[in-house]
């Protein structure tokens, strides 16, 4: 089941007829603003919501991100001319499952779309799926560690616990005595609220901080 988003009613009434003329893809909600797609959606629940990122009155990427908080399970693709590596790093950070070219091939998008509702990302070009989806979560472990205090030493120092170093291991990497590893861990477990080691890195894990 999918809804749709597009502030342009010509471009909107196309997608839908091409959605319409595939098996299996049924479109249950659409909408030309985002407040009217949100009371759609809680009343018919799509497992795929596809908007125009490049809105005239509204920002397309506030709107992903209010669709992923207000529906996480809901998988949300955008559609746009623009292929463009930067908004595309933009739309997979504001929490887009698909970037997609508008233009192309209705049977094209029908199969893309059912990718991305069964748990897959999809991209323009899908050899740039590892490289985009690591700078994603660069940035996301970058401003984990910011809002956690965490200098790069300390995350360092968490990576290698992580792998199971010891103490002495870790101090031989960063040229210091195990006194100074043992501070910075037991600064690490304050910042992470962690008792141990263990928990360090289990929280580290969980806020996405390594």
């Amino acid at each position: 089941m999918v809804a749709m988003l597009d502030d342009d009613d010509v471009a909107r009434g196309e997608l839908r007829a091409a959605l319409a003329r595939q098996r299996g893809i049924h479109v249950v909600a659409e909408a030309g603003r985002g407040a009217d797609l949100l009371v759609s959606m809680a009343e018919r629940q799509p497992d795929v919501v596809v908007l125009d990122v490049m809105l005239r009155r509204e920002n397309g990427l506030d709107l992903v991100r209010i669709l992923r908080r207000s529906f996480p399970a809901v998988r949300v693709v955008v559609l746009t001319h623009q292929l463009d590596e930067g908004l595309l790093l933009a739309a997979l950070r504001a929490g887009a499952h698909g970037y997609l070219d508008r233009g192309q091939a209705a049977g094209r998008l029908v199969a893309a779309l059912r990718l991305v509702a069964g748990g897959e990302r999809i991209l323009p070009d899908q050899r740039a799926v590892t490289h985009v989806v690591r700078e994603v979560e660069r940035l996301a472990r970058a401003e984990a560690q910011v809002r956690l205090g965490l200098t790069a030493m300390e995350r360092e120092v968490l990576e290698l616990v992580a792998a199971n170093w010891s103490n002495q291991a870790i101090a031989n990497q960063q040229v210091c005595s195990v006194a100074t590893i043992k501070r910075r861990l037991a600064r690490i477990f304050e910042k992470l609220q962690a008792r141990d080691r263990a928990g360090a890195v289990a929280e580290a894990r969980r806020r996405g901080v390594i």
